[in-house]
């Protein structure tokens, strides 16, 4: 029998890779995202990648949310800080 724990983390395993192999499909790999931080809301690094999914379909609002999550979970998350401050600068500049 599976342990719950290396259920969870297959199931997470899975979905990065769907995500992976989906990448040029964002709304796809954004929906798959959406549905592990829905069941693992502390999941840091997935809140990172759908502020990149947003911030490449140029949602800047939704992408910093994201990030900001991110930092949220996880204060010393270098590339979220580095994306805050990049779109902040960019929203600055409008």
């Amino acid at each position: 029998m599976v342990k719950p724990e290396s259920l969870r983390d297959l199931l997470l395993r899975a979905i990065e890779e769907a995500v992976a192999r989906t990448s040029r499909d964002l709304d796809a790999s954004l929906a798959l995202l959406e549905l592990k931080v829905e069941y693992y809301p502390d999941a840091t690094y997935s809140h990172f990648l759908v502020g990149e999914i947003y911030s490449r379909q140029e949602d800047a609002e939704a992408a910093l949310a994201s990030y900001e999550r991110c930092l949220e979970l996880d204060p010393d998350h270098c590339w979220a800080k580095e994306r805050i401050a990049s779109l902040q600068s960019a929203g600055s500049s409008d």
